[in-house]
């Protein structure tokens, strides 16, 4: 009956590495999208800034 116990703890145990690695994989995943999606938004809001600072101040 012990040994039941064990080989259920260590199915268990693999199982949980499994789900640990996967959702490692995808926590990698969604950091870099919002890092992608945080940097496009700044570019926006850079792009805007200055085609308003253009509009205000025309050089030519």
């Amino acid at each position: 009956q012990q040994d039941e116990v064990l080989a259920k703890l260590m199915e268990v145990s693999k199982a949980l590495e499994e789900i640990i690695r996967i959702s490692t994989k995808r926590k990698i995943h969604m950091d870099n999208l919002i890092k992608s999606m945080t940097k496009d938004q700044e570019s926006e809001a850079r792009e805007e800034e200055e085609a308003g600072n253009e509009e205000a101040d025309p050089k030519t």
